[in-house]
């Protein structure tokens, strides 16, 4: 793998307008992953999925169609990752994995050239939103459990007072599916139709032009710490109690007690997550990032530069808009 990403051409058969295109297109890219997806994970939004993913496709997109070259995606994914590492340390392991899911898929899907193209995109959104979507079922059934989703038919039934055997389950997992599909759909015909938006004279293109300041501030990056909480404590007492209910059963989380297994699974589950396993695969992550930092110096240095004008960009777009 890395022998193939150094291989490739783009800084040396790349023509420089095509070099500025790419460098601007990671920039936008890292603003999108690691900023707005910061957002959208402190105000614990349920659709960092569906925006941060249908951003994603469409940069990948427009790096298949502008610059064309075998690597340039992949490229792009590890130093989108090595910022995302440095803008928002606190992103978990399943976002690094959407990331690199994202980047593989397109450097699969455009690899080969423009050639099919719009269908090309509605594939790489089909599989970065059903991918995105999957993660988050898939999350809800190891913290909870399977009977989780029993769980979910009985109340319902009982609720609407239907028949219990009906599996409501399986109608919000499909619905959840279908969201993400409509989406996907939307975002692909964006994408797709990117091409043919491009097709501007510089006429047509004077009202959009958006003029800067001569003198942008730098962007700096700084690594945040992170902070040992009492959650140690909280940890070791739920996995006591855990203990304890299994030497006697018939205690707390006796079959009248139901809710508080659900409860009690998710938050040790959460916490060992939280406390250990995330650590060590975020700390194994950030090294084999850290190594990769020397490869990528000039897409780094490049994109550091443009991380200013291009978020004062999207600042005033967003005005305009």
């Amino acid at each position: 793998m890395l022998a193939y990403l150094t291989k490739i051409k783009l800084f040396h058969e790349v023509s420089p307008n095509q070099k500025q295109i790419y460098f601007k297109l990671i920039a936008l890219w890292v603003i999108c992953e690691a900023m707005l997806g910061g957002i959208i994970h402190g105000f614990k939004l349920p659709i960092s999925g569906l925006v941060v993913g249908g951003s994603a496709v469409v940069c990948i997109s427009l790096i298949g169609h502008l610059v064309p070259f075998k690597g340039a995606i992949i490229r792009a994914t590890i130093v989108v990752a090595i910022f995302k590492m440095l803008l928002s340390p606190h992103s978990s392991i399943p976002a690094y994995i959407a990331v690199f899911f994202q980047g593989i898929c397109g450097e699969l899907l455009f690899s080969s050239g423009s050639k099919n193209y719009q269908l090309k995109c509605y594939v790489l959104a089909f599989l970065a939103l059903i991918e995105s979507a999957i993660q988050r079922i898939l999350v809800m059934t190891v913290l909870y459990g399977i009977g989780f989703w029993k769980a979910v038919n009985d109340y319902i039934a009982n609720l609407t007072k239907s028949d219990p055997a009906t599996n409501y389950s399986l109608y919000f997992v499909t619905t959840y599916l279908v969201l993400h599909l409509i989406a996907a759909f939307l975002i692909g015909r964006f994408c797709a139709a990117i091409p043919v938006m491009l097709r501007f004279t510089k006429e047509e293109m004077q009202p959009f032009i958006i003029s800067l300041p001569a003198q942008v501030p730098e962007e700096k990056i700084k690594k945040k710490r992170n902070k040992i909480n009492f959650f140690v404590v909280i940890w070791l007492m739920l996995v006591s109690i855990f203990i304890y209910s299994r030497i006697y059963p018939n205690g707390v989380f006796s079959n009248g007690h139901e809710s508080l297994k659900f409860i009690f699974r998710a938050a040790i589950i959460l916490l060992t997550w939280y406390l250990i396993l995330a650590p060590i695969l975020l700390r194994l992550l950030k090294r084999w990032l850290e190594k990769r930092k020397g490869i990528y110096r000039k897409e780094i240095e490049e994109v550091v530069l443009l991380l200013p004008t291009t978020t004062l960009l999207i600042k005033e777009s967003w005005k305009r808009t």
